[in-house]
């Protein structure tokens, strides 16, 4: 029998290797976990940005011109890669994540290299926050059947159970 060169491709699903082998973390898990994230970076960017000379209240009130706004960025992405890198190199897991059992894994469930991690998922979650309504839509992708959130999907990542 020959095939048919012009044929849609076929796939049997159920031997798909990976089907099943991560149970995927509940949106709970992952809503307190980013909580627990954002207070530790909140509590250490507000020590940073008030150790910095002339830097005060007043400057928080203001929008930040698009220089400001990226080097907030940066300065951001350091932070947070000082912070979470050991424990997201080492297990896919922040602080946060780690203290709510859950982790950050590829689509096939192994650990995804660091580096995709910081530029894929939260670099992009951080520029796409300085769109109107970005950050929102980012964040509201979770309620997608397969629960991943805008910057899972452009990491090719989801969080799992650990």
């Amino acid at each position: 029998m020959t095939t048919n060169p012009y044929a849609a491709p076929q796939s049997d699903l159920a031997t798909d290797p990976f089907l099943g082998r991560v149970e995927l973390a509940s949106r709970g898990s992952r809503l307190v976990a980013i909580i627990i994230d954002g207070l530790i970076m909140g509590l250490l960017g507000g020590i940073i940005v008030f150790l910095i000379p002339g830097y005060g209240y007043q400057d928080f009130v203001k929008i930040p011109s698009a220089p400001e706004a990226l080097s907030m960025v940066v300065v951001s992405l350091i932070i947070y890669s000082l912070v979470n890198g050991y424990p997201l190199s080492q297990t896919g897991q922040t602080w946060g994540k780690k203290m709510m059992g859950i982790r950050i894994a590829t689509r096939e469930g192994a650990l995804p290299p660091l580096v995709k991690l910081l530029i894929n998922r939260y670099l992009f979650k951080l520029v796409v926050g300085y769109i109107p309504l970005g950050g929102l839509i980012n964040i509201l992708l979770i309620f997608r059947g397969d629960k991943r959130c805008g910057h899972d999907m452009i990491a090719g990542t989801q969080v799992v159970k650990a």
